[in-house]
């Protein structure tokens, strides 16, 4: 997974581009998830909002 080689005096792994690639993959992933758990949490504050207009009935948080 990971090798070390000596360049100059500083160690440095090297990584592979599949494993590069993933961690981009993840980073991704996880970005699209907080994004859908934001749109969701907004979803639902404009559904309260709707049913407080359309029957006059306002939920408390």
């Amino acid at each position: 997974m990971y090798e070390c080689r000596n360049a100059g005096n500083k160690f440095r792994p090297v990584t592979s581009i599949v494993e590069k690639a993933f961690y981009v993959f993840l980073i991704a992933l996880s970005i699209f998830i907080l994004g859908v758990q934001i749109g969701i949490k907004h979803g639902r504050e404009l559904q309260k909002e709707d049913i407080c207009i359309e029957y006059g009935y306002c939920l408390p948080n």
